[in-house]
């Protein structure tokens, strides 16, 4: 009875699917054998054509159904980046570890301590801006700052946002209220995402942080030729090369911001 139940639900659900298709199928097929047989007059083909008129239609309805929830799902996720975070930022550590060659794969490493300034906080976010290349995974993990870590479900990927943003809603696993500090960390594996001549790290501070470092590690071997911080309403600074760090056969460059301003957008560009 079960698996018959399951074949009836299957069969039901493909059926309303494809509506539309099916109805413009099964007109086609008495079209075809009336023609044959001869037996299809003027009214035939008006009822025929009424038919097809009315496939049309519903899908039509179909796809401006579809448009319709999909910008009702932009707009829900303009409101989120819009609204009050019910979280700071007490520390953020940030690093691209450039592995492959010249940037073919990197893994990228967020840990912060999180303070919540309501009650009831159960999901953060994550966002990047849409790039050319490929996130392979993407994990995170949490918990009370000093104890253990558990691992932290993204509960919905890759869902858009204004200004060409990505965002991923994550899972806290439980309420958090006023005042608890978190300890997070999210790992992410990319594949072709620094390729370019030119490229560039970015730390956007949408929340209220304290401080923030951004870490980059070159690839084995390679070196930047040129390396400048850009901060958000400002000249882009030049960084000595001499700045850099070299150990295990990789340079390396570490840059710390104390209180950020918020909104602003911090920069690490270099040439290959």
């Amino acid at each position: 009875m079960q698996k018959l139940a399951a074949a009836t639900r299957t069969a039901r659900e493909f059926f309303f699917k494809y509506l539309e298709l099916l109805l413009a199928l099964a007109l086609a097929i008495v079209v075809s054998y009336l023609s044959l047989t001869g037996e299809i007059d003027t009214k035939g083909l008006t009822l025929a054509s009424a038919g097809l008129l009315v496939a049309i239609a519903i899908a039509l309805v179909r796809e401006r159904s579809g448009r319709e929830s999909l910008v009702a799902h932009i707009e829900r996720a303009s409101e989120l980046a819009r609204s009050d975070k019910g979280w700071q930022v007490l520390d953020e550590r940030l690093v691209w570890d450039l592995s492959g060659p010249e940037g073919s794969y990197a893994k990228a490493t967020a840990e912060k301590e999180l303070l919540f300034t309501q009650d009831e906080v159960f999901s953060i976010y994550e966002y990047q801006y849409k790039s050319p290349g490929v996130v392979l995974t993407h994990v995170c993990e949490g918990g009370v700052r000093g104890q253990p870590m558990a691992d932290l479900p993204i509960i919905q990927k890759d869902f858009p946002g204004p200004e060409g943003r990505v965002y991923r809603l994550i899972s806290l696993q439980r309420i958090w209220r006023r005042g608890e500090i978190m300890a997070f960390r999210s790992v992410r594996e990319l594949k072709d995402h620094f390729c370019e001549v030119t490229e560039d790290v970015t730390k956007e501070v949408s929340v209220q942080t304290a401080s923030v470092s951004m870490r980059i590690v070159w690839p084995p071997g390679s070196k930047p030729k040129a390396l400048w911080l850009e901060r958000s309403n400002g000249q882009p600074v030049h960084i000595p090369l001499a700045r850099l760090k070299h150990a295990n056969g990789r340079w390396s460059y570490n840059e710390l911001v104390e209180n950020p301003r918020l909104g602003e957008k911090i920069i690490l560009r270099w040439d290959w």
